[in-house]
Order: structure tokens, then sequence, then C-alpha cells
């Protein structure tokens, strides 16, 4: 089976922007992993030579599979970082609580009476 990962060096770069530290698991280069406060985000390749990509988060049992992501191409890598930020979102309750830190809504009939004058 092999074991390339066809990532381009530019992607630890974009990764590294967003807030990931990029960690080489193994001897080869291109075999990278990312971590994220309590997430990673690990390549392999299943027992049919497809890539793959899986974010886990850890817990006080270890790291569990939370998202499981096909390879979309190298042209599409950001793809992968932005998919798992929104699952991180979800998971964490942000969208939750992000609802509850927003300034508060000026009631409609105010702005009709700022655009009638």
């Amino acid at each position: 089976m092999s074991e390339r990962l066809s990532v381009p060096p530019s992607f630890s770069k974009s990764a590294e922007k967003l807030g990931w530290s990029v960690l080489n698991y193994r001897i080869q280069a291109n075999s990278i992993q990312l971590i994220q406060d309590d997430y990673r985000i690990t390549f392999w390749m299943d027992e049919d030579d497809q890539k793959m990509w899986d974010l886990h988060r850890y817990s006080s049992e270890g790291w569990h599979l939370v998202h499981r992501m096909f390879h979309p191409g190298t042209s599409r890598l950001d793809w992968v970082l932005k998919t798992s930020h929104q699952v991180m979102k979800t998971l964490s309750g942000e969208n939750d609580t992000s609802a509850n830190n927003k300034a508060p809504v000026k009631s409609a009939s105010k702005r009709r009476a700022k655009k009638s004058r």
C-alpha cells in the first residue's frame, strides 16, 4: 500500500495560519498530523488506497474519531481545514453560545424610522 501524501508545502503554512500545529508523526516528511486544542487531523489510506482525513477529539479516555473526510485533491486541501473547523465548532457548542454573545439587534421599527427621514 502506498503511503504517499500528495500535499503541497503551502498546505502546512495554510494550516498554521488557521491555528494548527503541524507534526511529522513518521520519518517520512509527508506524513503529517495537525493538532489544535483537543483535536487532531490525520491523513491515512484505506485498503483500496483511498486517501482519507480523520478528525479526532481527545478526552480522558483517549482519542475518538468525530469526522472522516475523503481527500479532496491537492487543489482543495484548505477544504479539509475549513470542514474540520465547522465540525469542531459544532462539537464545542460555540454555535449555541455565540447567539448569546452577539450584540442586540435593533428593532425593525427603529430601522424603518431612520430610512423614512
